[in-house]
């Protein structure tokens, strides 16, 4: 058998595993290369998971060893030891035990990753999973892999771009990005000013500036989520961004969140029912800060609030709300509001006359 034939692992996961991969190749959009997304969880991963028993190990005796006083006594060593000792054999049990109730697949282990685990003892060997056999690690990378919340699969499969930015940050660099759009059709190739890498939602983004004099403050906004970067370069350009307009990009994180970070924001006002102010008390996701309440005009019971903020935010927020919420102002956006509501209506009824 050549070593081509070799580097072909036959992997059975358990069906919450297998499903995880599949659901995050749609999301991270590598969902016709069931292959090459393996290999880069494999790639990006083997040095920090669990299941590579011998390094996580290691690190978690580095860990206590920080937490004891320096220096450690005979005794204190002998508790460590028994403590390490019982974290890798339970490590040890939990990396064995994954179900396999889902299909077999044999996939192809890229060369550099193959000889990688071939060659040294780092990973895995018999002590760990038996007949030192890779395919087991590899399930067990992989089950390991999916068990992890979403925000942190998506710096895994994103590693090399994630680093990429957190280097440009702390160097001060520009980074060169192509991003794909939210129709993953078009993609975009900027040259930005990372500000910062932010969680929100179990999502990563990347925050960022983008010099332009033709607008009032100089510099455009820029969210970005992880996994719609393709590529980012490091260049030799410096990033400066101002004080003022770090304070600036604070103050408006503060006030839209991370995903209304970028785009203009109206003065918009929404007229609720009380039974839509009690929704807008208890629904916290995505929620917009008002800015004032009154009852000026409203019919009675309802409540006037007023908002600074994108539209977009608005329309993801109220739509669920139907009749308990209408949109007083701008036109254009109660006219966006009342032509969703129509088309919706269209669906269950058809063409009508009268609405």
């Amino acid at each position: 058998m050549g070593q081509h034939d070799r580097q072909k692992v036959s992997i059975t996961l358990s069906k919450e595993a297998y499903q995880t991969i599949i659901e995050d190749m749609m999301i991270f959009n590598a969902s016709d290369n069931w292959g090459g997304f393996i290999n880069s969880i494999i790639r990006n991963f083997m040095g920090t998971s669990d299941a590579s028993i011998k390094l996580a190990t290691a690190r978690e005796r580095d860990r206590l060893t920080k937490i004891l006083e320096s220096p450690i006594t005979k005794t204190g060593k002998e508790v460590l030891d028994a403590i390490v000792a019982d974290y890798e054999r339970t490590l040890t049990i939990r990396m064995n035990s994954h179900k396999s109730d889902s299909k077999t697949k044999k996939t192809w282990i890229h060369k550099d990753i193959y000889d990688e685990l071939t060659n040294s003892d780092e990973y895995y060997d018999s002590s760990h999973y038996r007949n030192n056999q890779k395919g087991l690690y590899i399930k067990a990378l992989l089950e390991d892999y999916a068990s992890r919340p979403l925000v942190e699969r998506e710096r895994i499969y994103c590693k090399d771009i994630f680093d990429t930015l957190e280097n440009c940050i702390v160097e001060k660099k520009i980074a060169k990005t192509t991003y794909i759009g939210r129709e993953k059709v078009q993609t975009s190739t900027l040259k930005l000013k990372p500000y910062k890498l932010m969680e929100f939602n179990n999502y990563n983004y990347l925050i960022a500036t983008l010099d332009n004099p033709t607008v009032e403050k100089g510099y455009k906004i820029y969210t970005l989520r992880l996994c719609r970067i393709q590529n980012v370069k490091k260049l030799s350009l410096t990033a400066f961004i101002s004080k003022d307009t770090k304070n600036n990009l604070e103050k408006t994180l503060n006030k839209n969140g991370v995903p209304y970070l970028q785009g203009e924001t109206n003065n918009i006002e929404v007229q609720l029912s009380p039974e839509g102010q009690n929704r807008y008390q208890s629904i916290l996701h995505l929620r917009p800060r008002y800015t004032s309440i009154s009852n000026e005009g409203c019919k009675e019971g309802f409540l006037k609030y007023s908002f600074d903020c994108t539209p977009e935010q608005i329309k993801n927020y109220f739509f669920q709300f139907g009749s308990d919420a209408e949109i007083i102002s701008p036109d254009y956006l109660r006219c966006d509001f009342s032509n969703m509501y129509k088309d919706a209506y269209l669906n269950y009824h058809g063409e009508t006359n009268e609405l």
